[in-house]
């Protein structure tokens, strides 16, 4: 049986983003939020030397660099709209292959920095930090975040719609640091086929910069930003120039999985060998340099990351965001509210395939993803397929195979609102069973939390 819903919405035309306002404990000085943007330039220097990924920034092209600095304190600051108490340099570099970027941190007490983790995707807010978002679509609304704390701990997320974050999207980049008498440095280095932007052969980029020093209480950025915004909001995010005749090359990817097990039986002194295999593959290709195309076969989720452990207190489901990597770039574009997730409408959770409704795995047989944008257009098409599911007993309830699409396509409009439209069909051939009644059962709500 065939269920399929088709909804569209304008959402409310936002009004600008910045405006002059001064610090929140009335001794700050004044800042002009939406035309600071415009004084914050950095060029990056083209490379054709060798860069060696240690933290030391001890090659002669770094010093050829214009280093960005100047940053104001913000967030949660004690003084927001003055001057950062702590100097930051940060300079860029680039080859046919890779971003460079060198952050120094001047720190005059190394002793008194806090470190907090040195798990990838660490938790922030609770130590030292050095971070950058980078719009490489220069279109004041997505972006590309990545950061590091003195221990060279890694964390990375996507950024959407201004303000949407995916903290579980994972990038192919590197970063080194070293700790100096009186400073740490940073050294990143990302691969233009991690980012995604326009083929035009001068590149513009949205760019932003924070650091935190946990011992004051300081968040600082480069481009400054009013007290209830954060990194994310690109729209006044300043301006990363200078790169020339960069390019994704061939974005292509493809990770092939094979695995095999044997169980063996002795069963009246007779042994029984019984031998189980399997094997599929996952392909990435950029069709465009700002539209990617996944590819999956026989899916295998082994890797994925474990759910974080929740304790309900409300009479409410809990909502698990989804870690599973073929679905989680760009997973902003299938977002239909003005934030995604909890509390907003969610007629698509991509979780809701390959789960059954007891949250049990069930076997994907293959599927594509298209995502990313197209001119002022986000585009998203998802189409899976799952395996029919045995009963394991008699009395049990067997899984039959769905047909799932997804098309999402949205319009910028002015500076931070757009206008959309997303259709979702799941095909059963069950009778009976439809989308409403296998929501309904479903752990997650249709509506985020």
């Amino acid at each position: 049986m065939r269920s399929a819903t088709f909804l569209i919405i304008l959402l409310a035309l936002h009004s600008p983003s910045g405006f002059a306002q001064s610090a929140g404990n009335g001794n700050g000085a004044p800042v002009d939020y939406e035309t600071a943007r415009f004084s914050k330039v950095v060029l990056a220097v083209p490379i054709e030397v060798p860069i060696t990924l240690d933290g030391r920034l001890d090659e002669r092209v770094w010093m050829e660099a214009e280093p960005a600095s100047g940053f104001t304190q913000g967030g949660r600051s004690p003084n927001p709209g003055y001057p950062a108490s702590q100097r930051t340099e940060v300079r860029f570099l680039y080859d046919d292959d890779n971003l460079y970027i060198g952050a120094i941190c001047y720190e005059p007490d190394i002793a008194t920095m806090i470190v907090n983790g040195l798990k990838r995707d660490f938790t922030s807010n609770l130590g030292d930090e050095i971070g950058i978002i980078l719009d490489t679509l220069n279109d004041d609304r997505s972006g590309f975040f990545f950061s590091t704390n003195p221990a060279g701990a890694r964390r990375d997320l996507q950024s959407s719609n201004d303000r949407q974050i995916n903290q579980n999207w994972d990038g192919v980049w590197d970063v080194r640091v070293t700790l100096g008498e009186d400073r740490w440095i940073a050294e990143f280095v990302i691969p233009f086929k991690t980012l995604r932007f326009s083929p035009d052969a001068s590149q513009e980029w949205g760019m932003n910069m924070f650091r935190k020093i946990r011992r004051l209480n300081e968040e600082s950025h480069w481009a400054p930003l009013p007290v209830r915004y954060n990194m994310t909001r690109v729209s006044l995010a300043g301006t990363l120039g200078g790169l020339e005749g960069i390019s994704q090359g061939r974005n292509l990817k493809v990770k092939p999985y094979a695995v095999a097990g044997i169980v063996q039986q002795r069963n009246e002194g007779k042994l029984a060998n019984d031998f189980n295999y399997d094997g599929g593959f996952d392909v990435k290709y950029g069709l465009t340099q700002t539209l990617t195309l996944d590819a999956t076969y026989r899916t295998d989720f082994s890797q994925t990351e474990v759910d974080q452990d929740q304790v309900n207190l409300t009479r409410f489901s809990l909502f698990f965001p989804e870690k599973r990597e073929f679905f989680l770039e760009n997973s902003g574009v299938f977002n239909f509210g003005s934030t995604g997730g909890r509390g907003n409408l969610l007629p698509f959770f991509s979780r809701r395939i390959g789960l059954s409704d007891r949250g049990t795995p069930v076997p994907i047989v293959g599927g594509t993803r298209l995502s990313g944008t197209a001119g002022s257009y986000e585009i998203g098409l998802l189409a899976m397929k799952t395996e029919s599911v045995d009963p394991v007993d008699e009395g049990g309830e067997g899984l039959p195979s769905d047909d799932f699409i997804v098309g999402r396509i949205k319009r910028n409009l002015l500076q931070n609102s757009f206008i959309g439209a997303i259709f979702t069909s799941r095909d059963s051939s069950v009778e009976g069973d439809h989308n409403p009644e296998r929501v309904n059962k479903c752990e997650t709500p249709a509506f985020g939390i």
